[in-house]
């Protein structure tokens, strides 16, 4: 994982924190990828591109950030790759967890329903 993707989630749980409606970030092809399954399970609310950014409104669970316990496993100094096993047992400890595949990126159940392993990418 790069240093923009990190910046990037960095960024959007900043702005959770801050309860802000909103969060303006810069487009990236990979981190268009993160809000796709970030939006399919229910994390943010919706996204849109304006010119060279784009626009997350971002979700709360009953006045709390969704964000709040997002960890960053991977970064550019150390790769955490894990197991098929090992993510069987990282998804009944962790509610989400998205992992860098060679069949693209996964969440850690469809990783765990396909048998795959990869470089876990985050945990929330």
């Amino acid at each position: 994982m790069n240093h923009t993707t990190i910046n990037f989630l960095v960024a959007l749980k900043n702005s959770s924190m801050t309860h802000n409606e909103q969060c303006i970030l810069a487009k990236n092809a990979f981190c268009t990828k993160i809000l796709i399954i970030l939006y399919k399970e229910g994390f943010i609310q919706s996204f849109k591109y304006k010119s060279n950014n784009v626009i997350i409104q971002l979700r709360y669970k009953f006045n709390q950030s969704i964000f709040k316990d997002l960890t960053i496993m991977s970064k550019p100094s150390k790769v955490v790759i894990c197991s098929s096993k090992a993510i069987k047992l990282l998804t009944c400890k962790t509610k989400f967890s998205i992992v860098s595949t060679s069949k693209g990126l996964k969440t850690g159940l469809e990783c765990k329903q396909e048998n795959l392993g990869g470089q876990l990418l985050f945990i929330c």
